[in-house]
């Protein structure tokens, strides 16, 4: 059986509740960088990079959503990776603004990093992935790990309004000024 967290597969892929959150946020989703076409059609991107386009070689732009690949690419978190490059598009000015999904996982210096800087919506309820078989939608058991929705631009306490439905969303204290912004 395989466990939906595993390294083994990166085809797991984002329920619609949790995109159409994303672009209640954002008022739409630009490019989604870590794509396949049939993905795409709920998560309605203007544009979308494929494994075959590598996503990390592009100049991204706009509102991007990223669920990115798990697993780890020369022993380093494939999340990192692609949350690194996310952070880099966005100090560039490529990107007006993200949301990035990521495993719940603190102690790790990637997660912790982005848990000091990014307001952050840790799902109360661990997601059923989805998969695509055959062209069809497929609806996986629970992940084991709980997940992390990160927002990147100007609009944070628009995230913190949406998202607060989905889980526990905490301002990092540079954007809350003081606790009970957090919920």
């Amino acid at each position: 059986m395989q466990v939906l967290t595993s390294s083994e597969s990166n085809s797991w892929y984002t329920p619609l509740l949790y995109v159409e959150a994303a672009r209640q946020v954002m008022g739409g989703i630009d490019l989604d960088p870590a794509s396949i076409p049939a993905v795409n059609n709920w998560i309605k991107a203007k544009k979308i990079y494929t494994i075959e386009d590598d996503g990390l070689t592009q100049t991204w732009g706009g509102r991007i959503f990223l669920n990115s690949p798990y697993g780890k690419t020369n022993g380093k978190s494939n999340q990192e990776i692609w949350t690194d490059y996310a952070l880099h598009q966005y100090a560039e000015g490529f990107i007006s603004e993200a949301i990035i999904l990521t495993k719940t996982v603190p102690g790790y210096k990637w997660w912790e990093e982005l848990f000091r800087g990014l307001p952050v919506c840790m799902c109360r309820e661990r997601i059923a992935f989805w998969k695509i078989v055959d062209g069809e939608i497929i609806v996986g058991g629970k992940a084991k790990m709980g997940t992390s929705f990160w927002y990147i631009g100007p609009q944070k306490f628009r995230f913190r309004d949406v998202f607060h439905r989905i889980g526990r969303v905490i301002l990092p204290p540079h954007v809350a000024g003081h606790q009970d912004f957090n919920y």
